[in-house]
């Protein structure tokens, strides 16, 4: 199931995180969608992806910078 996630709303997600020699560990993020677009051929989507047979790609702000992430690995925190 695919959340209710608009541009603009604060989300959380899980990285991966590993040092040269050390196992990887699992760190939850925090971010701020800036936007949708269709994974295959980038095309920038609207708030209602819903209606879009493909798969979903979220632009997001957080700690590291500007990033991507499918829209199934974002857990809603605050929506506006």
């Amino acid at each position: 199931m695919i959340p209710e996630i608009k541009t603009g709303d604060l989300v959380s997600y899980i990285i991966e995180w590993a040092e040269e020699g050390y196992e990887t560990i699992d760190i939850e993020e925090t971010a701020l969608v800036l936007g949708f677009f269709d994974m295959n051929d980038g095309e920038k989507l609207s708030d209602d992806y819903s209606t879009h047979d493909r798969v979903v790609c979220a632009r997001i702000l957080g700690p590291r910078g500007e990033d991507t992430v499918l829209i199934t690995e974002l857990t809603l925190l605050s929506s506006t």
